[in-house]
């Protein structure tokens, strides 16, 4: 197994990390005006395009892509094959897991985490403490507020609003589908349909359940 390449870095640094062994040919694809924080963890196959921003003590795993103008906040963990969108931003101490999407001019707050294979789309807004759990996709344009859980392989349709600490629970009957809007302390479990331009509003937060990652 390949180690990851560590650099030690001055804040704003606009230069190119250094491997702490020899690379090989086309093992990095680096744009122009990336600003490096300090301590870097850089794992092979990396490619990050023009004026990019990463902040401190972010971990950038193989195969990473950040396209221009991305910033990635301090604290932060990008697993394997993660892709982030231009123009997005992803929030200080997050977790991605491997093979997670993000698209074009997003927002993920701060302390999310998205599990394997989660899709984010075009201009979405992850509050923080939001956990999409594995095989999960929020649509373009949706917003999901802070302290929600999207459960595993739950397919969120475009323009939908989720209020705080919502739960989304897995096995539904069909696609949530667009313009959703869930208010806050809502508990929406499984085998319940959803249709288009509909308002759910729940008296309070009861969910109890863990996030279970489908495979």
């Amino acid at each position: 197994m390949e180690q990851s390449t560590k650099t030690e870095r001055k804040p704003g640094d606009l230069s190119k990390p250094r491997a702490t062994r020899r690379a090989r040919p086309n093992e990095y694809d680096f744009g122009d005006n990336i600003i490096w924080g300090s301590n870097v963890t850089l794992d092979h196959k990396a490619t990050i395009g023009n004026n990019v921003t990463i902040g401190d003590n972010v971990v950038l795993g193989y195969g990473v892509v950040l396209h221009d103008g991305v910033t990635i906040e301090p604290g932060t963990t990008l697993q394997r094959h993660v892709e982030v969108g231009e123009g997005s931003q992803v929030g200080s101490h997050t977790l991605l897991e491997d093979n997670v999407r993000v698209g074009i001019r997003s927002t993920i707050a701060p302390n999310v985490v998205v599990l394997r294979h989660g899709r984010i789309g075009n201009g979405v807004h992850l509050g923080t403490k939001v956990v999409i759990c594995a095989h999960s996709s929020v649509g373009d344009n949706s917003v999901i507020d802070n302290g929600c859980t999207i459960y595993a392989r739950v397919p969120l349709g475009p323009n939908s609003h989720i209020g705080a600490r919502c739960q989304l629970a897995s096995a539904f009957t069909g696609e949530l589908a667009n313009d959703i809007y869930v208010l806050r302390n809502g508990d929406l479990r499984s085998l319940v349909e959803v249709h288009d331009i509909v308002t759910i509003a729940f008296p309070s937060y009861s969910t109890t359940d863990v996030c279970r990652m489908a495979e």
